[in-house]
């Protein structure tokens, strides 16, 4: 069964994304559409009207506005707001509804809001009387612009000052201007503000402090309707804009039908084609994690994304609206089958402030941030081929490996040139933060920040890196073969076999038919059983059957260690470290999970690769969303952390499409 793409929005993915909640303390879950470069909240028994404007993807900027437009009525003396009784949530439009008791009827007040385009948004507010008598009403529309936070995030950047911005207010023709300042020219931190201005009314601006409100006296006869439209634009100061630039020409009202029409048809086009043989109430979920993903998509524009569409881990007010190296790259692959332009760009923004100098790339990326280098500049998990890979089975795109590939070799190049410090032919990753935070991998060395959950490492042979490296090398290999690179291929297929020796020499404990992280300054195998110890398998290495077997059926598939009713923990359950609820201690991660079923799918063990699929998406539909990672214990299971996380929305999708069965095929090495 596939829903008819001219109703599939209005039916299926109505109010399945609410913007009156929160989740995780004052985390919001905006209101985004069009790859717009903010979403707006709008809290839960709050006033009607727009609550905070939240810039996305702006390092330590969670808010700009606080509320930002929200109805309040004058009676008499006094305010008194206009509390929202009802809530509708489409995914290219928000509407609010509320009544006011007048006589033996009542005025309906209707807000709708449509993001024009990735700076604009329009709001229209209608009043109906629906009495049998005259009306008189003074509506009275009031916001502020927020104070400064915490800069959060900045230390990380090297030489960049931690300076307080400066919020502003200021009444601008036909509203207001207001956002965060900082005084000095020279600094570099991200300064935003919003243009709020009422499009043709009779209105009245006032504004006083960080405060400010549009208010008029409105007279309704019977049936009567009136509506009010405002224009609200966000703009960003970077290096090359100076100063915030907004527009001369006062905003006009436009039909709004039309306007909700076009935001439709817009939002039907990115969404892409039905889903075909996937079954009703799944399919449904498929669809809601593709309307993630397009919710976490924000254009660039005069930013560091530039015109390209980065896909943000997160669509809230949180530091995690930004780009993460290998989460993004991952997204990108479920991106990749519904809309090409939005993977491709997903792609090309994991590699913003790539350094031409080793290759590297920082593990997360801001679109306005200080131009100071990360100090977590070391990339994280090497994916990317993967990722092209995979894009380039679903689009034909030449050109686009040509413009890639050299960033590719160069980020391979980097662990290969600065990873292997004790030189044994390994990498070694330096920040926990680059494949798995707090894991009791790292126990024997980390000082984990108390803020992050992550720490620095000492070198350690590490047997995820190499065989992500194995992998990479071998994608890379097939890579060059398509663009008829005969010796980079070649130099691809002799690194990915010198990596295979050298992690059998060092990691390989064939007496336990194992795989364990090895230390040569203690000269001690780290034996904790995570589920990187299958990392040789899904990489392809050329593991002996023996431990293959031993690895897959006394380990992966058994119910004691990995097989469980939420199966794939970071942990093995019965590890004295497991915790079900713990971050890498023991939570179930959906992108591992993805991979581990298609490593089961690889070795013939389809069967219990379904059965492992199912039971991770029956986990995964006890939460509203698609959560980072989840409890691997039902007992346990909470929604807590990120409601939509790009990685699990991703995962979900391509698992409930059964997309990792399609490698059972393929040959391991290409």
């Amino acid at each position: 069964m596939n829903y008819s793409m001219n109703r599939l929005p209005d039916l299926g993915l109505k109010n399945l994304v609410r913007h009156d909640l929160r989740h995780h303390g004052n985390r919001y879950n905006l209101f985004c559409d069009a790859f717009a470069q903010f979403g707006v909240a709008f809290p839960g028994l709050a006033p009607l009207g727009l609550g905070p404007v939240c810039p996305r993807a702006t390092l330590a900027t969670y808010a700009v506005t606080n509320p930002t437009l929200q109805l309040w009525l004058r009676e008499g003396d006094d305010l008194v707001s206009l509390q929202r009784q009802d809530l509708e949530c489409l995914p290219w439009m928000t509407t609010e509804r509320a009544c006011l008791p007048i006589g033996t009827g009542v005025v309906d007040i209707e807000a709708r809001h449509i993001f024009e385009d990735e700076r604009t948004m329009r709001t229209q507010f209608t009043f109906t009387n629906n009495s049998a008598s005259d009306v008189s009403i003074q509506p009275h529309w009031q916001g502020m612009v927020c104070e400064d936070r915490e800069l959060y995030m900045v230390p990380y950047f090297s030489g960049t000052e931690i300076v307080p911005r400066t919020p502003f207010l200021e009444k601008a023709p036909g509203g207001i201007a207001g956002g965060l300042r900082v005084a000095s020219p020279d600094h570099d931190l991200p300064q935003v503000a919003v243009l709020i201005r009422h499009c043709g009314s009779n209105l009245t601006v006032e504004a006083a402090g960080l405060r400010f409100a549009f208010q008029t006296e409105l007279s309704l006869a019977p049936a009567a309707s009136a509506k009010f439209q405002f224009l609200l634009e966000i703009d960003f100061i970077t290096p090359g804009h100076p100063e915030f630039l907004w527009p001369r020409a006062l905003p006009v009202a436009v039909d709004f039908d039309t306007l909700a029409d076009g935001a439709r048809t817009r939002f039907a086009g990115n969404i892409g084609q039905p889903i075909e043989k996937v079954r009703p109430a799944l399919a449904l979920k498929a669809w809601r994690a593709r309307h993630a993903l397009l919710r976490a998509g924000m254009r660039g524009l005069d930013g560091e994304f530039g015109d390209d569409l980065a896909c943000l881990c997160t669509s809230d007010n949180t530091d995690f609206s930004c780009v993460f190296f290998w989460d993004t790259l991952f997204s990108s692959v479920a991106i990749s089958d519904f809309h090409q332009r939005y993977a491709r760009g997903a792609i090309r923004t994991a590699f913003v402030r790539f350094d031409e100098r080793d290759g590297s790339s920082p593990e997360r990326k801001f679109n306005y941030g200080p131009r100071g280098r990360m100090a977590q500049q070391s990339p994280q998990s090497p994916v990317a081929s993967w990722a092209v890979q995979c894009y380039l089975q679903k689009h034909n795109d030449p050109a686009f490996l040509a413009e890639i590939y050299p960033k590719l070799t160069r980020n391979h190049d980097f662990w290969e040139t600065f990873g292997d410090t004790d030189r044994d032919g390994l990498a070694e990753y330096r920040w926990s933060g680059q494949v798995c935070d707090n894991s009791p991998l790292w126990d024997p060395y980390a000082a984990l920040d108390p803020t992050t959950g992550c720490g620095w490492l000492p070198p350690v042979a590490s047997v995820a890196l190499n065989s992500f490296l194995f992998w990479d090398a071998n994608h890379l290999a097939a890579l060059a073969g398509r663009q008829g690179l005969l010796s980079d291929a070649a130099r691809f297929r002799q690194r990915a076999a010198q990596l295979q020796r050298d992690l059998f020499a060092v990691c390989y404990v064939p007496g336990e038919k194992r795989f364990w992280d090895y230390n040569h300054h203690t000269r001690t195998h780290r034996r904790v059983k995570t589920f990187y110890m299958f990392w040789p398998l899904f990489a392809g290495m050329d593991v002996p059957a023996d431990t293959a077997r031993d690895l897959i059926e006394n380990v992966l598939l058994d119910p004691k260690q990995f097989f469980g009713e939420i199966p794939f923990p970071s942990v093995a359950y019965d590890e004295p470290a497991y915790d079900a609820k713990g971050y890498w201690r023991g939570r179930s991660w959906p992108h591992i999970t993805y991979w581990l079923l298609q490593t089961l799918v690889r070795h013939g063990y389809v069967k219990q690769a379904e059965e492992a699929a199912r039971r991770t998406l029956e986990a995964c539909s006890r939460s509203a969303g698609f959560p980072e990672n989840f409890a691997s214990q039902i007992k346990d299971f909470d929604s807590s952390g990120f409601s939509d996380y790009n990685w699990g929305c991703a995962a979900v999708y391509l698992i409930a499409t059964g997309q990792y069965l399609q490698v059972a095929d393929q040959p391991l090495h290409p």
